[in-house]
């Protein structure tokens, strides 16, 4: 039997949860090279063990084995942009297009009040079922990502 389950700043995680729910979505991912800490940072501001606007976990398990799971961050930006972001989804390889995941993200979408936005890599195969529950391309991303750079004192700077 299917089981929905959220976790929330009222409805707490163990570490071990967030273990297992990290890893499954690393495991599970069709594109992206996820890194754990990010993931966790996410898990850890949906629930507010980190100082946070919140948000949810959201996962759907068969047998207690997970299936299925959107991680949604709240942002805080209601008054100029979206206020939630849906940061992780992903969906078990063996249950894949049967509906599974469209369920997921339906019932995420139902709880939240407000706009949502998300970010896919370019060639994100979710990208249709996104598209097909009403989410539409708004504009582009870019990015400028700073990396340290050491120099010949030994000291850092920004690259």
């Amino acid at each position: 039997m299917v089981k929905q389950t959220i976790y929330d700043p009222f409805t707490k995680i163990t570490p071990f949860e967030k273990n297992i729910i990290s890893r499954f979505l690393v495991k599970n991912q069709e594109v992206g090279n996820l890194q754990q800490t990010k993931i966790a940072a996410s898990l850890e501001a949906a629930v507010k063990d980190i100082p946070s606007f919140g948000g949810f976990i959201m996962t759907m398990s068969d047998d207690n084995e997970l299936i299925a799971v959107v991680v949604v961050n709240h942002t805080g930006m209601e008054r100029f942009g979206p206020g939630h972001i849906i940061s992780y989804f992903a969906t078990h390889k063996a249950h894949r297009n049967v509906g599974v995941g469209r369920k997921l993200l339906a019932n995420t979408i139902s709880k939240l009040k407000g706009n949502v936005s998300l970010h896919l890599p370019l060639q994100n195969p979710d990208a249709e079922l996104f598209k097909e529950l009403g989410f539409e391309a708004a504009q582009v991303e870019l990015q400028l990502i700073q990396r340290k750079e050491t120099n010949k004192n030994n000291t850092s700077k920004i690259a």
